[in-house]
């Protein structure tokens, strides 16, 4: 807990810095002349609590991720996330977000988790530094919908190459279009190889689908 919140003491600020910095020239908002110039104006008008919005929400949500009180890990993480939405700190925000989405997932919360994971995708496509990352989301949301049993996960496939382009060419859409043919099959084995074709950090998350589909014989 102690290295989390110094962890959050250093990057926090550093994140709200750069979220205002990108934004910069946009209309409403300021021009800055560096980051120390942003630092400097907002500790003049919000004072330190400025450079820390959400820190606090987030460190209690952290409290009951360690007690496993996911209902309570997702109402903070929540506010958290309103809280940096509210202030522009976009990559603060989709990183609550995110663990909103995760815990929605464990409480099978599928269509929650969806939701989110489809609304960071379209916000990213439009951000430089993040779009990037927007063929994970896709993946995400991708897997919640096997979760569900979604008999449309084709179709959702059909959406994510018309939102990214780019995505049809990617390794994630086609392990979520190898894995719905398996499970659409009832194929355990062609599922798992499948998987095994992915990297192993995803493979770790891929897992739990994959046990879940053994054991559950929901498909």
């Amino acid at each position: 807990m102690t290295a989390s919140l110094c962890s959050h003491g250093v990057f926090v600020p550093i994140d709200v810095i750069s979220q205002w910095m990108m934004v910069q020239g946009y209309s409403g908002h300021a021009s800055y002349n560096g980051g120390l110039d942003v630092a400097r104006k907002v500790l003049k008008q919000d004072g330190i609590r400025g450079l820390y919005r959400g820190f606090g929400l987030s460190e209690i949500a952290e409290l009951y991720e360690q007690e496993q009180n996911l209902e309570q890990v997702i109402a903070y993480y929540d506010k958290a996330a309103n809280l940096f939405q509210g202030e522009e700190v976009t990559t603060s925000a989709n990183k609550c977000k995110q663990k909103i989405a995760q815990f929605s997932d464990q409480l099978e919360q599928y269509q929650k988790a969806i939701e989110i994971y489809d609304e960071i995708a379209r916000q990213s496509l439009n951000n430089n530094l993040l779009k990037y990352g927007v063929r994970g989301h896709l993946l995400n949301v991708g897997i919640c919908h096997l979760c569900k049993g979604d008999v449309a996960i084709t179709n959702a496939l059909e959406r994510y190459q018309e939102l990214d382009p780019t995505f049809s060419g990617t390794r994630e859409c086609k392990l979520l279009a190898d894995m719905a043919a398996a499970m659409d099959e009832k194929d355990v084995a062609k599922f798992s190889d499948a998987v095994k074709e992915f990297d192993s950090m995803t493979k770790l998350v891929i897992i739990t689908l994959l046990w879940s589909y053994i054991t559950q014989d929901k498909y």
